[in-house]
């Protein structure tokens, strides 16, 4: 049997009870979509971490279009974007 803290205070025993309640998936897909609700939650979330949300959840064909048609409205993201791969791939 684990020990487990009843009432968990220090940022790593809250930590731990929150992956202890998310083993279950669904409750895992539920927690996940509510904390990425929240502005301040996501703007915590490390660049490299988003980019590898974005991939796994791009895997999905009606997602990555959806995806695609948000960033084509951001012709100044999809500009630099394509100007430094192009510079990258001269090097």
């Amino acid at each position: 049997m684990r020990w487990t803290v009843d009432n968990p205070e220090t940022a790593q025993e809250k930590v731990t009870a929150i992956h202890r309640l998310a083993r279950d998936e669904e409750v895992a897909a539920t927690v996940t979509t509510d904390f990425l609700k929240r502005p301040q939650v996501a703007a915590k979330v490390s660049a490299e971490n988003k980019v590898r949300a974005v991939e796994e959840f791009t895997r999905d064909e009606s997602v990555a279009a959806s995806a695609a048609t948000s960033l084509l409205r951001r012709p100044d993201v999809a500009f630099r974007t394509m100007k430094r791969r192009f510079s990258e791939l001269r090097s």
